[in-house]
């Protein structure tokens, strides 16, 4: 006698199932690309691949990761930024306090330019108190800072990209340099 188990799944659920599954792993996989060619575009850098899946954004300021466990929307940026723009992106993605003055929020998550020691990595926060990233201030003069910033939206992290890109130290196009004469 040939009996049916009627705990066992159908076929036609479990391949519709397999199906289903296989299409959402291909739409993060989609998300991931997407979403580091929106930060290459906004860095003006380029997408590298590394073994299989892992892929990186790489420009002249840095590069941003998708972080594994996201949908492709997170990314971990580390990159160096002009004085101008660390503070222009401190202030773009600083967060704001509703609380009255007794809350646990952090009351300085995120230091200014001249609070950050020279070559001492300073950590970033949100207001409560989860870590966001470092900074790190260069040795000498009005040098570069370099951020990191773990798991950040990449809408935000787009955004941080087109600041640093716009006031990072640029030679003028229509600046040629001579050749001495022999």
């Amino acid at each position: 006698m040939n009996r049916v188990d009627p705990h066992v799944l159908p076929e036609t659920s479990a391949m519709a199932l397999r199906a289903a599954l296989d299409g959402v792993r291909h739409a993060i996989d989609t998300a991931r690309t997407v979403a580091l060619a929106t930060l290459a575009d906004a860095a003006q850098g380029r997408i590298r691949q590394y073994s299989g899946t892992n892929a990186v954004m790489t420009s002249g300021l840095g590069t941003a990761v998708i972080v594994q466990e996201s949908r492709g929307d997170r990314t971990t940026l580390k990159i160096h930024v002009s004085p101008a723009a660390y503070e222009r992106i401190r202030k773009h993605l600083e967060e704001e306090c509703f609380h009255d003055h007794a809350c646990d929020c952090e009351q300085d998550p995120w230091p200014a330019l001249d609070a950050l020691p020279r070559e001492e990595q300073v950590v970033i926060c949100h207001l409560d108190g989860e870590e966001r990233g470092s900074a790190t201030r260069s040795p000498f003069g009005r040098g570069d800072v370099a951020l990191e910033l773990d798991d950040e939206s990449v809408f935000k992290a787009a955004e941080v990209l087109r600041i640093a890109l716009a006031l990072a130290p640029h030679e003028r196009a229509d600046e040629t340099r001579e050749t001495p004469p022999a």
